[in-house]
């Protein structure tokens, strides 16, 4: 059996845009992508929380990722979507403007970002790649409710 080393293994990658850039989450993290649908705003929540969705019996708060990232609130289209994310023993969904593909990357494809950009956000960006149509912006997940920018439930506490 041969062995695969650091250098040779790679990750698939949800990748998704917002606006005209692109975003990638480790496919691992993915539960499932769904179509944008009606959310039930609940009120005093984080200006990031777009509301909560009944997700086949399971109540998952909905993240606009728009909002976390400073961009410009725009409509929901039929393009926008909503990533359903697991992390740990929660899930949540984060809504981005449409999902474009599955993308394998290799590991050795990754570049660090350069240390010279700093920012509220960039401690969510781990990475970024070549893609066909420019650099793909590669996001934890993690990271971003480490930071307590949004917080994934349960379902108890959705502030």
């Amino acid at each position: 059996m041969q062995q695969v080393s650091a250098e040779q293994s790679s990750h698939k990658y949800v990748i998704f845009s917002l606006g005209e850039e692109q975003y990638g989450i480790n496919i691992s993290q993915v539960r499932e992508i769904v179509r944008w649908a009606r959310v039930t705003e609940i009120p005093q929540t984080s200006e990031h929380i777009c509301g909560i969705r009944n997700l086949r019996g399971e109540v998952v708060p909905i993240v606009s990722l728009r909002s976390l990232f400073g961009l410009p609130r725009m409509p929901n289209d039929d393009d926008s979507k909503i990533i359903i994310l697991e992390i740990g023993c929660s899930l949540f969904g984060a809504v981005v403007d449409s999902v474009d593909e599955v993308m394998e990357i290799a590991s050795s494809a990754i570049q660090e970002p350069p240390a010279s950009i700093s920012g509220r956000l960039t401690s969510f960006v781990y990475g970024v790649a070549q893609a066909t149509e420019g650099l793909v912006i590669l996001i934890s997940v993690e990271e971003i409710f480490a930071n307590g920018e949004a917080e994934p439930t349960k379902g108890q506490d959705l502030k």
